[in-house]
């Protein structure tokens, strides 16, 4: 009986030690809601479908599919989509070829709104890409409102 006041007096001890410290953890160091993991996961997958079109050279495919939702594609010219298509494709000329991707730090504007930044590496140089995301409260899905890539690494 005596070992089991001990072993409960030890438990409860520890408790007392380790609740204060529980309390002491910033707030952001809390696990992001499921919901928002999904919704990155979702948002991940469609810009590794328009990478994956970019490095096997379906420049046009890739920029049709992933603005194939979005209510810029109405608004915005054909000109500048194929300027912007134009420049990408001059970059492989210029860069070579696709190696591979790496995710930056996404950054949240309110409850709706995303910035999702990558890295795009070329064989000689690297080029930022952000794709921003807004998800419609009424119907939860998430379109894009913006894409943009910059060959200046300084601007991160």
């Amino acid at each position: 009986m005596r070992k089991n006041a001990l072993g409960i007096g030890a438990t409860l001890l520890c408790f007392l030690l380790i609740l204060p410290l529980l309390r002491m953890m910033p707030a952001d160091a809390q696990t992001q809601p499921v919901a928002e993991i999904n919704s990155e996961r979702e948002l991940d997958s469609r810009i590794r479908l328009f990478f994956e079109s970019l490095s096997r050279g379906n420049t046009t495919s890739a920029f049709e599919t992933s603005m194939r939702t979005s209510p810029l594609s109405s608004s915005i010219n054909d000109a500048s989509i194929a300027e912007m298509r134009s420049r990408v494709e001059s970059m492989r000329i210029q860069f070579g070829a696709i190696l591979n991707w790496e995710k930056l730090d996404p950054k949240r504007i309110g409850d709706d709104v995303i910035l999702l930044r990558y890295i795009l590496k070329y064989e000689q140089y690297p080029v930022l890409w952000t794709f921003a995301y807004y998800r419609n409260p009424n119907t939860n899905a998430w379109v894009l409102i913006g894409q943009n890539f910059d060959t200046d690494v300084f601007q991160y």
